[in-house]
């Protein structure tokens, strides 16, 4: 993604330097102002995707979460995208202002903010379609069915596009709580009846019961989470 997104960068810089002539004439600049050394604005746009891609790290979205949901990320991608406009101007100013056009400067981060937009977009809806399908999908299993572990379950349920599936609690009292599998002692069962790749545990559990369910969790190489 990193990558896809840094090649965006540069292509809608190229973008905007070929279409100089129609950007110049809607805000009245003359061509002759809109012209730079092909190596120059090679060189701004390589910096300019690099720091895009560094301030988009920053905001953590390479994550899968994040990935997953293009619109709980825009308001980061947007962030990220002002924050390394911002040092790339900052950096052209310092080269001197005739370094590279302040038209392409301006139409670059416009062009690849709307690049970036539609890519994460495509990935989310393909995402979706992957999970419907039910390929990628995670079978998730919640220590605790108190109320952090009713609250996960609930947010599981309302954010089907990070594709994991809730599928019980493990609880000591399965009988006073909806959706238990079991007690902690019926876990290897719950685990290989299920098709569990993820454990996660509620802050209410106690930590002799965290290492006994974490020790049976590798033996079976499943990953284990705390909420």
């Amino acid at each position: 993604v990193a990558m896809l997104e840094a090649l965006i960068v540069i292509v809608s810089g190229y973008a905007a330097y070929s279409g100089r002539d129609f950007l110049g004439d809607l805000v009245g600049v003359s061509p002759a102002d809109i012209t730079t050394p092909p190596v120059r604005l090679f060189v701004f746009l390589l910096t300019y995707a690099c720091l895009t891609v560094i301030c988009n790290a920053a905001q953590n979205l390479y994550s899968d979460a994040a990935i997953r949901s293009a619109r709980g990320a825009r308001g980061r991608i947007l962030k990220g995208f002002m924050v390394s406009s911002m040092i790339s101007i900052m950096i052209v100013f310092i080269a001197g202002e005739k370094a590279v056009p302040r038209l392409i400067v301006a139409s670059t981060p416009l062009f690849s903010l709307v690049g970036v937009l539609c890519l994460r977009y495509v990935m989310e809806r393909y995402n979706l379609k992957r999970i419907e399908r039910g390929i990628g999908n995670q079978h998730v299993l919640i220590v605790g069915s108190g109320e952090v572990g009713q609250a996960f379950r609930s947010y599981l349920q309302g954010h089907t596009q990070l594709g994991k599936t809730f599928c019980g609690f493990v609880d000591w009292e399965p009988g006073t709580r909806p959706f238990c599998l079991g007690t902690p002692d019926d876990l290897p069962r719950i685990l290989t009846e299920n098709f569990i790749d993820e454990i996660y545990f509620t802050p209410s559990i106690s930590r002799d019961l965290v290492v006994r369910i974490v020790l049976e969790a590798r033996r079976q190489r499943i990953g284990v989470k705390v909420v």
